[in-house]
């Protein structure tokens, strides 16, 4: 049997919350984006699976994701690698506003988008508890093959690849498809697939554009990241030396990355 590897990809919402067909919130409840890409032996995005949590008047919880990860995981036969988190996964304990070396480091190198990066302590508890639980978590549940969680920022990302403003519309879901197509290109000749990855993302899911931010994270996580080019010089190899200053969860500490472009 053909054993596939797995990055997740993951986005907690922020203070949108979640409305039912009366328009009324549920406790404040984030729609969440999460993301399964399923790898093969040459690292080629091969499938592409996308989910809105929450797709009815359910509430979610952390876990209710780990399951959904688990179904896809369990289906493809795969292990999972990393994940890439549109969280703040860190803290400053000597910023007033809490923003980190890697905040600074966008700011000054995105200014056209510079108000994408909003200081720790100005984010909504989206932000700040639900994706490092979901990092804890993941570290707990893979560890065994879990190589890295990575700290994404699709925002900003989209802007350094397409020099385009993230404002959500499904053309960009198209662009997307588009980016993994040319990314699987870059390695080869499939062995045995068309290099457009097969697709499990519902209509309902393709509007929202935490799916697409939680998809673009486990892309972003694959590209950037040292899977492919072990030697590839990082952006957070520059500002390695700050970090002693950031409380990072002890269960995660050893997992965090920051694979900025």
């Amino acid at each position: 049997m053909t054993s596939y590897q797995a990055v997740l990809g993951y986005d907690p919402g922020g203070n949108s919350g979640y409305k039912n067909k009366d328009k009324r919130y549920l406790n404040n409840q984030s729609v969440q984006g999460a993301a399964v890409l399923i790898l093969d032996h040459k690292y080629r995005i091969v499938k592409v699976y996308g989910e809105r949590k929450p797709n009815n008047k359910k509430r979610v919880s952390v876990n209710d994701i780990m399951i959904w990860y688990d179904q896809i995981i369990n289906r493809e036969n795969a292990t999972v690698i990393a994940a890439g988190i549109d969280s703040c996964l860190s803290w400053n304990i000597h910023s007033e506003s809490g923003m980190r070396p890697m905040d600074d480091f966008l700011k000054r190198t995105y200014r056209d988008v510079e108000k994408s990066v909003i200081a720790p302590n100005y984010l909504n508890g989206s932000m700040l508890i639900q994706g490092i639980c979901m990092a804890i978590e993941i570290e707990r549940c893979y560890k065994k093959d879990l190589l890295f969680i990575n700290e994404t920022h699709p925002k900003i990302g989209y802007w350094a690849e397409l020099k385009k403003k993230h404002s959500y519309s499904t053309n960009m879901w198209w662009e997307l498809l588009g980016r993994i197509v040319q990314y699987n290109d870059s390695i080869g000749v499939a062995d045995f697939f068309d290099q457009t990855p097969y697709t499990d993302v519902s209509s309902a899911s393709r509007e929202s554009d935490d799916v697409w931010d939680a998809i673009y994270s486990a892309y972003f996580t694959v590209m950037y990241s040292r899977l492919i080019n072990p030697n590839r010089k990082l952006n957070n190899d520059l500002i390695s030396g700050h970090i002693q200053n950031l409380i990072i969860p002890q269960q995660i500490q050893t997992k965090i990355q920051y694979l900025w472009i």
